[in-house]
C-alpha cells in the first residue's frame, strides 16, 4: 500500500489556507486525484476528507481562542482557513454543538 504522506501534511499546516483547493491537497499528500483522497479518508477515517480538514481547523480555532481572547471570529476563522465566517460558525456549530462565540464565553468563565 502506497503510504500517503497525511502526517506531514497536517504538520504543515497547509490546511490554515483559507484558499486552498481540494486538488492541492490531493496533490501534496500524493494521490493521484481527488476520488482517491475521498476514498481513502472515507474507508480509513470514516467520514469525508472535507471534514476530517474542517475538524482539524476548528480544534486549532479553540487553540486560538484560548491564546487570544480578543481577536474577532472573522480573524480566528481566517488563521484557521475558512474565507467564509459564516462557514466557520456553520462547522464549529456542527463539531462542537455551540457556537464559536458560545465556546468563547465557556472558556472565558473558567
Amino acid at each position: 500500500m502506497t503510504r500517503y504522506k497525511i502526517t506531514e501534511w497536517i504538520d504543515s499546516k497547509v490546511w490554515t489556507e483559507p484558499d486552498r483547493t481540494l486538488e492541492q491537497d490531493a496533490r501534496w499528500m500524493g494521490f493521484p486525484c481527488t476520488d482517491v483522497l475521498r476514498g481513502y479518508f472515507k474507508s480509513r477515517f470514516g467520514e469525508s476528507f472535507v471534514s476530517f480538514r474542517a475538524r482539524l481547523r476548528i480544534s486549532r480555532a479553540e487553540i486560538l481562542m484560548r491564546l487570544d481572547s480578543d481577536a474577532t471570529m472573522a480573524s480566528i476563522a481566517s488563521k484557521c482557513g475558512f474565507n467564509q465566517r459564516q462557514l466557520f460558525e456553520k462547522y464549529f456549530r456542527t463539531f462542537r454543538g455551540i457556537t464559536p462565540a458560545e465556546w468563547k464565553k465557556q472558556f472565558e468563565r473558567k
